[in-house]
């Protein structure tokens, strides 16, 4: 290609030239004939710069095939375990779900409802079982605590039974007590 290098250098010198010529009206043939030689030179080059580009570009295209679908294999593995993984923490988290419903419902003397109780960290990997257990102990403790404060405020009184249903909806003794001071004001009325 050292023969298209050399063409294109003289074509270029015989261009510098042509770019100084002064066209009349007399020599409008003569300019129509160049025009036509500069645009077959200008097609020429181009299409030779296309065959190269083409032939330079050949290896390069093949490479980037061969990445592209090996990437693409790559992926497709790394999905297959990324579902393995997830379908396998799946299976572990409803094992805990299941132990910590189990624990819950052993000790829920109060009959507290699990969903209202539940807490979704208890199912983190890096929360032990014997951790959540605790936290099921405290809440218990707490509910025995919240039941009979609002006991000792409003047993006997007719709304006994809702404001003890408020709170085992809620688990929220300020709410509750709330509620059931709300019901007294309105049944002294």
């Amino acid at each position: 290609d050292r023969k298209r290098i050399i063409f294109f250098s003289l074509f270029r010198f015989k261009l510098s030239k042509i770019n100084t010529l002064v066209y009349t009206n007399f020599k409008i043939a003569v300019a129509k004939a160049d025009r036509a030689t500069l645009n077959k030179a200008k097609k020429g080059l181009n299409d030779s710069r296309i065959e190269l580009e083409k032939a330079w570009m050949k290896p390069f295209n093949e490479l980037k095939d061969v990445v592209n679908e090996t990437c693409k294999l790559i992926g497709e593995a790394s999905s297959r375990i990324d579902s393995k993984i997830k379908e396998t923490e799946e299976k572990e988290k409803q094992k805990k779900l299941d132990q910590i419903r189990e624990y819950f419902e052993e000790h829920n003397e109060n009959l507290i409802l699990f969903d209202f109780a539940f807490r979704p960290e208890w199912l983190n990997k890096t929360k032990a079982l014997s951790v959540v257990k605790m936290e099921i102990d405290e809440l218990f403790k707490t509910v025995d605590d919240d039941l009979n404060r609002l006991k000792e405020h409003f047993a006997g009184e007719a709304f006994y039974i809702p404001v003890i249903d408020k709170y085992t909806s809620t688990l929220d003794y300020n709410k509750s007590f709330d509620y059931g001071s709300h019901l007294k004001e309105a049944a002294i009325q």
